[in-house]
C-alpha cells in the first residue's frame, strides 16, 4: 500500500490531505492451489515477493501450552515447530526461493510465509509450480496498495466550532445521549501519535504489525482523532465518539520525509488476523483495492464474530467493499447508492506533533461513520450490520448521516431539536 497527503497548518488554509484510499497498484488477482495459475499477470509493483500459505506440518503447533482442545488460545500461544521451519526450508531450496519473513494466521489455522524469487528467474513460473504442490494452500503475488491523497461553544475544544461535519452530521445532539463509551473501534491504518493529547487517553492498545519506520504517522493519527478526539479536554477538537477505545493497528508505513507510504497483503492480513482474536466492536478500514483472497478470508473470519467492519468507497475497487457485510462509506459528492454519506472533505483532524490539520477523502467519510456506529452500539449493543445500514440510509439528510436521528431510533427516548452550536452533553 502506497500513502500519498499533503497537510497544510489550519493556520493557513484548508488543504486536501489524502484520500486515504487505498488503490492497488498492481491489478493482479491472487490465486490458490485451487485455481489454475495461468489466470495470473505477475506484478512488476509489487516486486518479487510471493505471499504462500500452508497448513502447518504438526497441528499440534496451533495449540497453547496444556492444551487438549481448542486449537487457539490467545496471540502468544502460536509456536512454529521444528517440523514445519524444516518444511519451509525444503519449499524454500526445491524452488530456488529466499525466505522474507513467516507469520502464523491464526485465525485461519495456517501458516503464512514471505518468498522471494531470484532474479533471474520467472516469477510466473515460480508460482504455477507452487499454486501445484499438494503441500500449499495458497500462493498470491505480494500485492502493493496505493492511498491517493488530496489534497462548539459549549465545548470548551477550542476548533469545535470549526468541525462542520458533526454539525451535519448533529453529533452535537447525540451527544448527551451516546459518546461511544464503552465500545472499542480498531483502526488498520498507519501508526497512530498516541501521545497526541487528544489521543492520549483514547488510544487502549497499538500494535506495530509493520516493524520499522516511526509509529508516529498522520493518516492513522487523523483517521483516530476524528473518530474519538477527547472531548472537553480544552484542547483541539471533538470526536465523533469521545468516549470510545482506539485500537491503533498499524499496519501501514510512510516514506521518511514526505506523506506518502504503503501496505501489503502480509501486513494487512497480520492486523486482520488480530482483529479475529481480540473482537472489537467496530473495524475501520479506510482502504480499498481490487481482490485479495487472503484479505477477504480474513475479513469474513472478522466478520463472522460480529465486528461491524466500515470500509471507505472507492471506485473501481474491490476489497474490502466487495466483502458481504462491509459497510461502505463515501463522501456526499460520491454518487453510488452501495454507500452511506459522511463529511469527507476539509476536515480538522489531529496530527502528529500535537498539532491539527485540514484532511479530505473518503477514508475520513469512513471514520465519521465509524464513529457513529460506535455511538449505536453503546445504546443497543446486540444492533446487526444490516439493521445498522438500515437506520443509517432511511435517517441520511442531504446524502450526509443524522446520528441522532439514527441513534432515536434504536434509542426511543432520544429527542433531536435542530440546534445550530453544539452544546455541552
Amino acid at each position: 500500500m502506497k500513502l500519498h497527503d499533503a497537510v497544510v497548518s489550519h493556520r493557513a488554509r484548508p488543504a486536501a490531505l489524502g484520500l486515504l484510499t487505498l488503490l492497488l497498484l498492481s491489478a493482479v488477482p491472487a490465486c490458490s492451489a485451487r485455481r489454475p495459475a495461468a489466470e495470473l499477470e505477475p506484478t512488476s509493483v509489487g516486486g518479487r515477493q510471493l505471499l504462500v500459505t500452508f497448513k502447518p506440518v504438526d497441528a499440534r503447533a496451533l495449540r497453547g501450552a496444556g492444551s487438549t482442545s481448542s486449537p487457539y488460545i490467545g496471540p502468544s500461544a502460536y509456536t512454529v515447530s521444528e517440523r514445519t521451519r524444516r518444511e519451509v526450508a525444503r519449499l524454500s531450496k526445491q524452488y530456488g526461493l529466499r525466505e522474507v519473513e513467516d507469520w502464523p494466521i491464526r485465525s485461519l489455522g495456517i501458516h503464512c510465509v514471505v518468498f522471494e524469487v531470484a532474479p533471474g528467474r520467472s516469477i510466473r513460473e515460480a508460482i504455477d509450480r507452487l499454486a501445484r504442490d499438494p503441500r500449499i494452500d495458497s500462493v498470491q503475488p505480494m500485492n502493493i496498495f496505493e492511498v491517493m491523497g488530496e489534497g462548539s461553544a459549549a465545548y470548551d475544544d477550542p476548533y469545535a466550532q470549526m468541525q462542520y461535519g458533526l454539525d451535519a452530521m448533529r453529533i452535537w445532539e447525540a451527544h448527551p445521549w451516546a459518546r461511544g463509551r464503552g465500545v472499542a473501534v480498531a483502526v488498520v491504518d498507519t501508526g497512530v501519535y498516541r501521545q497526541h493529547p487528544d489521543l492520549a487517553d483514547r488510544v487502549a492498545v497499538a500494535k506495530d504489525f509493520v516493524g520499522h519506520g516511526s509509529t508516529a504517522e498522520m493518516h492513522g493519527t487523523a483517521v483516530a482523532g476524528v473518530i474519538a478526539s477527547t472531548a472537553n479536554n480544552g484542547i483541539g477538537t471533538v470526536g465523533v465518539a469521545p468516549e470510545a477505545r482506539i485500537l491503533a493497528l498499524r499496519a501501514c508505513w510512510e516514506e521518511p520525509g514526505s506523506s506518502s507510504g504503503h501496505c501489503n497483503s502480509f501486513t494487512l492480513a497480520k492486523a486482520l488476523d488480530w482483529v479475529v482474536h481480540r473482537r472489537p466492536e467496530v473495524l475501520n478500514l479506510s482502504l480499498a483495492g481490487p481482490r485479495d483472497p487472503l484479505l477477504e478470508r480474513l475479513l469474513l473470519a472478522v466478520l463472522d464474530e460480529n465486528v461491524k467492519v466500515v470500509a471507505a468507497y472507492e471506485r473501481d475497487s474491490s476489497f474490502p467493499g466487495s466483502v458481504e457485510g462491509v459497510l461502505l462509506t463515501r463522501s456526499p459528492d460520491e454518487t453510488t447508492s452501495s454507500a452511506v454519506g459522511a463529511p469527507g472533505h476539509d476536515i480538522l483532524a489531529a496530527v502528529p506533533g500535537d498539532g491539527f490539520d485540514f484532511v479530505s477523502g473518503n477514508s475520513f467519510a469512513a471514520a465519521h461513520v465509524s464513529g457513529v456506529v460506535a455511538l449505536l452500539l453503546e445504546r443497543a449493543p446486540g444492533l446487526g450490520m444490516d439493521e445498522i445500514r438500515r437506520v443509517l440510509k432511511s435517517t441520511s439528510r442531504n446524502s450526509i448521516i443524522d446520528a441522532c436521528a439514527a441513534l432515536a431510533q434504536v434509542a426511543p427516548e432520544t429527542t433531536c431539536t435542530r440546534r445550530a452550536t453544539p452544546q455541552q452533553p
